[in-house]
């Protein structure tokens, strides 16, 4: 039976030298091969012993059961886990992404980053820790996509805004610069038209290049003068 707590001690061993086991269960199986060692010298009590085989047994059965389970856990959710946490770090750099949920996925990430660091682990732990980190990572992202479509559709708004009232103020300008231009401009009693322009007498249908009361007289174009006659000089009007 001595020999079997041995036997124990040996197997305690290999399966600390494990990688799916936490610090802390690695810790109970060192505490279980002191124990067992009280037994390998001095063995008085058979029962004593016997009890302290079954214990150790048990504990290394629960103990390798646990640490296969894991192992599979890790084959099937190590990788996407690892690039779920490098993805959440990405999504956190964002702008989009509000103080509350920033804190949510912070949370979230250090949870599964511990857990692959195997500093407090059970089966189960890593399935459960990214699944959460993967619900907060899928709402959260959508929702800061959908702040940044919101965003980019306001800007754009804005811009067309901007442009529309620059297009506008500029038509004025053009507008207030022609009326600026098309100004006759008074020389003695006479007042001239300006260049490209006539006036005309719209009674007569007579165009001419000055004219002593505009007010009488329309301003158009040297174009649309061209549909009328030149008038004859007179006392109020002339070319």
């Amino acid at each position: 039976m001595v020999d079997e707590l041995k036997e124990a001690n040996k197997s305690a061993a290999e399966l600390a030298e494990k990688k799916y086991l936490s610090e802390k269960d690695k810790a109970t199986l060192t505490a279980e091969q002191k124990k067992n060692e009280q037994f390998f010298a001095d063995a008085d009590s058979y029962q004593t012993v016997q009890q302290r085989r079954d214990t150790s047994k048990s504990l290394l059965k629960d103990l390798a059961g646990k640490q296969e389970k894991i192992e599979k856990e890790f084959s099937e959710n190590e990788k996407p886990a690892s690039e779920l946490i490098e993805s959440t770090k990405a999504l956190l750099a964002s702008s989009d992404v509000s103080a509350e949920e920033k804190e949510q996925l912070t949370k979230a990430s250090q949870t599964l980053t511990d857990t692959l660091q195997l500093k407090e682990i059970e089966p189960g732990q890593l399935n459960t820790h990214y699944q959460a980190l993967q619900t907060n990572y899928t709402d959260i992202s959508a929702s800061s996509e959908r702040r940044a479509a919101e965003a980019k559709k306001k800007a754009e708004q804005e811009a067309a805004a901007a442009a529309a009232a620059a297009a506008q103020a500029e038509k004025q300008n053009n507008a207030a610069a022609q009326a600026s231009a098309a100004a006759p401009t008074q020389v003695g009693g006479w007042y001239q038209a300006p260049a490209g322009y006539k006036f005309l007498k719209p009674d007569s249908g007579k165009t001419y290049g000055q004219v002593k009361n505009p007010g009488n007289y329309q301003l158009i174009t040297a174009a649309e003068a061209a549909n009328y006659s030149p008038g004859h000089g007179n006392g109020s009007a002339k070319q």
